[in-house]
């Protein structure tokens, strides 16, 4: 018979050394698994430092599109502050709305991070129409009425190629720069000037009393229009007028298309 006692403490010993070896690969493995969390936990924080505080991601620089009516170092100087600021934590949401009512020309604004460390600022302009005259002053004003700046009316006229708006009508009107004033009729105005260009009239300035306008053109012949009544109607009489005047060969000094058979009066 197989001694049974000696073959017991071999499968002991035996199973004595699995033991171990599974203790000594959970012991590794827990090393393993905890130097594994270690080095996450480390790559976090350095991409955390990186990201945050790093001077590589501060904010250093800072560019303005090309414009027309205003100064781009101007703008450039309210965006300045953000020099230094992180490029990832910086939002521009609130800035932007306060640098469009700091400005009567901006139309519109939008910015654009550029990485790692830039900032560009593209500016929509409004676009001077007319120079409106009253006892207040001069008043430069987009399409809609927008007034953009006060000034001298000459300088106003040459700087910004624009038409002189004057008479009875503005006098009630309060022109307050970087405010929308209630000169309702601007739009009208800009929508008779654009025809007639259009048909090839340029218009030098308009004068406008009871709600009739009188658009004096530079060789001093006139169109006379009234807000009072339809106004898509007496555009097309001057269509209608226009192509009858160019078959005839006419030549005048005014027309009137307030009435339903427009008064042309001849040079």
């Amino acid at each position: 018979m197989k001694d049974l006692s000696a073959q017991r403490k071999i499968e002991a010993q035996i199973l004595r050394k699995k033991k171990k070896g599974i203790k000594r690969e959970r012991f590794f493995g827990a090393i393993k698994q905890k130097s594994q969390f270690l080095v996450y936990i480390f790559f976090l924080v350095f991409l955390a430092y990186l990201l945050f505080y790093s001077p590589l991601f501060f904010i250093n620089r800072v560019e303005v599109n090309e414009l027309r009516y205003m100064d781009e170092n101007e703008v450039k100087r309210d965006f300045e502050f953000l020099k230094g600021e992180n490029f990832f934590l910086t939002d521009l949401s609130e800035l932007r709305e306060q640098v469009i009512k700091n400005y009567a020309f901006i139309e519109n604004i939008y910015t654009e991070k550029v990485f790692p460390s830039g900032i560009l600022v593209h500016i929509r302009e409004k676009e001077p129409q007319f120079v409106a005259k009253n006892e207040q002053g001069c008043f430069l004003l987009d399409e809609s009425g927008f007034v953009l700046l006060e000034g001298e009316c000459t300088f106003l006229k040459a700087n910004y190629s624009v038409r002189e708006i004057s008479g009875s009508d503005l006098e009630n009107i309060d022109f307050f720069v970087n405010s929308q004033s209630n000169f309702y009729n601007a739009e009208r105005i800009f929508e008779v000037i654009n025809v007639l260009n259009y048909y090839g009239y340029s218009v030098k300035e308009v004068f406008v009393e009871n709600q009739v306008a009188e658009f004096r053109l530079h060789d001093d012949r006139f169109f006379i229009f009234s807000f009072a009544n339809n106004l898509d109607i007496q555009l097309k009489r001057f269509i209608i007028v226009k192509t009858h005047l160019d078959n005839e060969n006419i030549s005048f000094e005014s027309i009137d298309f307030r009435y339903q058979r427009p008064v042309l009066v001849p040079e």
